[in-house]
């Protein structure tokens, strides 16, 4: 079982980098559009954990395992 507390402080955390990233522009970084947090996921034991999301800007010609390699 998840512990609530600790899943509100890393919600809390992720949203101040979701707003740190979304104020940021330079051309070698992918643009953050919007950052939710509002979902919830009910496990089989009656459990919830948050579900957290991003969408971010689609970037073309492969991706970041590609480039690496």
């Amino acid at each position: 079982m998840t512990d609530p507390d600790e899943n509100e402080k890393l919600l809390k955390s992720l949203r101040l980098e979701a707003a740190a990233y979304m104020n940021l522009e330079h051309p070698n970084l992918v643009r953050m559009f919007d950052f939710r947090d509002e979902a919830v996921e009910v496990k089989s034991d009656g459990s919830e954990v948050p579900i957290a999301y991003m969408v971010l800007e689609l970037v073309e010609g492969g991706d970041l395992h590609y480039w690496i390699a």
